[in-house]
């Protein structure tokens, strides 16, 4: 299948552009096992050059950069003059191509039991299906291990689900071929000047809504992976980056739609890439991606109730962890204070608040006193949420008792809220 879609590919970049767009010549191929070589085939042509990943490693300079953005530019317009009314890849069909069910670096892997990819005639379509894939990678990768952890996977992406009417475009029902993995090895340059002479491996060419973030070469889109690559050995990686991305956006100064994409990217890339990576998608990922789409008018139509409720939770949560951080810092300045044993405040954070580093004062003691005063503890606006018993190494204590415990304490404390939240601290020495 990836293999037809290169050829696929290849064809139209030949039969529509005639060379306009620099990718290896197709002569023949075969998708079939029962032929000559005993297997699969593409022959094509070698292009001349190196990756812009060796040409950058090299030091090419930035004028010759510049000429490579121009061509990648260049490139982008010719791809945008070829509209499809269908989201896909593109296969041999006959003499020519035609578009089938999108294959894609993320579903291509996938079992056609667990994903079943199609082509489809309309954005939300497309972005609907985008978000299932995303379901579907997070069940293969795992990493939901409690009910809670499920249930709020599931209620987050529900929300993804409820935003998309106001992410996708209306009438978004036009889509244009991107390469789709544009990355600095992908990309074959003559180092003497920086032209680009090629773009190779189209096995992942979709054809896209305007809106999709594809369109982006991705070299430019993450500054992670390009300081990877090549700013890794600049200081001014970033201040580089952003010279690179502004030349690119200079090329499209005459075009309203483009330039209005290249505004929104770096909100689209975010929102978009958890779109696809379950395991990246908490509350906090997300009200970043909407204020971020917010902030550059990357919504179409208004945002549904939930938005401000999950935003209000995420301050909640955003106040609560500071107050987490503040009070265990305070209990490990205070380590070294052997007048007394000290009292620890432990406040609500989410499900688990791993209090790393601290130890007891009185360390050559043979017990340890853990206390918990009225209001040291808060949660959902109750002063007194805790039941009176605390658990600690299987011991029940009321909550203004102190534990006594032989050495260290060996497993974690278990307290009861009078809501019935269970919190649980972990990873403690005292």
């Amino acid at each position: 299948m990836r293999m037809g879609a290169e050829v696929g590919a290849l064809r139209f970049l030949d039969h529509d552009f005639d060379g306009g767009v620099p990718a290896p010549r197709l002569h023949a191929y075969s998708l079939e096992i029962d032929n000559a070589a005993g297997s699969p085939y593409i022959i094509m042509d070698k292009v001349f050059g190196i990756s812009l990943e060796q040409a950058l490693e090299r030091g090419m300079a930035n004028e010759r950069v510049h000429r490579t953005l121009e061509d990648l530019a260049r490139i982008q317009k010719l791809l945008l003059q070829r509209p499809f009314i269908e989201a896909g890849s593109l296969v041999p069909f006959r003499e020519g191509y035609a578009v089938d069910s999108l294959i894609s670096k993320y579903s291509a892997y996938l079992d056609l039991e667990d994903y079943r990819s199609n082509c489809w005639e309309d954005g939300f379509e497309y972005y609907y299906h985008q978000c299932r894939l995303g379901q579907v990678l997070g069940e293969e990768r795992g990493g939901v291990d409690t009910r809670e952890e499920w249930e709020e996977r599931c209620n987050l992406t529900a929300y993804l689900y409820a935003l998309l009417p106001a992410y996708v475009q209306p009438k978004s029902n036009t889509f244009y071929l991107a390469h789709t993995d544009l990355g600095l090895d992908n990309i074959i340059v003559d180092p003497s000047d920086g032209t680009v002479t090629g773009v190779i491996d189209w096995e992942f060419a979709n054809t896209l809504p305007l809106q999709a973030r594809e369109h982006y070469p991705l070299f430019l889109t993450e500054r992670r992976i390009f300081k990877s690559c090549v700013g890794k050995d600049s200081k001014n990686a970033d201040a580089q980056l952003d010279e690179y991305r502004a030349h690119y956006a200079k090329q499209f100064e005459d075009d309203p739609q483009m330039s209005e994409y290249l505004s929104r990217i770096d909100a689209v890339h975010y929102f978009e890439s958890i779109l696809r990576c379950e395991e990246d998608l908490t509350a906090e990922t997300l009200v970043k991606a909407i204020d971020g789409l917010e902030a550059v008018n990357g919504f179409h139509r208004p945002l549904p109730p939930f938005v401000e409720q999950l935003r209000e939770k995420v301050r909640q949560s955003a106040k609560t962890n500071q107050l987490a951080e503040n009070l265990i810092n305070e209990h490990s300045r205070s380590k070294d204070d052997h007048t007394g044993l000290p009292t620890l405040h432990m406040p609500y954070k989410g499900n688990r608040v791993p209090l790393k580093g601290a130890q007891h004062a009185m360390d050559t003691s043979s017990e340890s006193n853990l206390v918990l005063e009225d209001g040291d503890i808060t949660a959902n606006g109750d002063t007194n949420p805790l039941s009176d018993d605390v658990h600690v190494n299987g011991h029940s204590y009321r909550r203004d008792a102190s534990v006594q415990t032989d050495g260290p304490i060996s497993s974690a404390v278990h307290l009861t809220f009078k809501s019935e939240i269970p919190l649980t601290f972990c990873s403690m020495d005292y």
